[in-house]
């Protein structure tokens, strides 16, 4: 006895002999592996911080320390260029990654007011700088008004990251 492919009645290929009927089954099997492979390979992201699932507090703080060590570094640099246009232009990359990084991650319900805080908080910092990037120097008021909006910001956000800390 054959396996059960072969046992298959030839009126699955329409048309096809025997012979090619089985000369088209390992052709059939490898699609089958390849189609498995990619629906596999679809299931999410391995890592936990995308799809729909919360990740658990552990998790989060794991991941968030080090969005928060980059956020302190970022923050560091940023606050000599909010004096200089071209310097403060230099962070907006820095900042959009860590905005995407935050964007990320799923937090417990918990915190999840904390998170949109913090996400909104580096949403208006990132606004900040892109507007002290552009700013002429001659329009000092403009400047210290965005200045003062990133720090308003950068505190709104060490504030929900100290909220989260104390909760864990």
């Amino acid at each position: 006895m054959g396996s059960r492919l072969e046992r298959l009645p030839i009126g699955i290929f329409p048309g096809m002999s025997a012979a090619a009927a089985r000369g088209f089954r390992p052709l059939l099997f490898v699609l089958l592996v390849i189609c498995g492979v990619l629906l596999g390979a679809c299931g999410g992201d391995a890592d936990g911080n995308g799809g729909d699932r919360a990740l658990t507090k552990r998790e989060y703080i794991e991941r968030f320390n080090v969005l928060q060590q980059d956020a302190a570094t970022i923050f560091d640099g940023i606050d000599d260029a909010t004096r200089d246009a071209a310097s403060a232009k230099s962070h907006l990359a820095d900042l959009d990654e860590l905005i995407a990084g935050v964007n990320a991650l799923r937090p417990p319900k918990v915190w999840q007011d904390e998170h949109r805080t913090m996400l909104s908080s580096l949403r208006v910092m990132r606004q900040s700088i892109d507007v002290l990037s552009r700013a002429p120097a001659s329009q000092p008021g403009a400047i210290n008004a965005q200045v003062q909006r990133f720090a308003d910001a950068q505190r709104d956000f060490r504030d929900a990251v100290r909220d989260v800390n104390a909760t864990r």
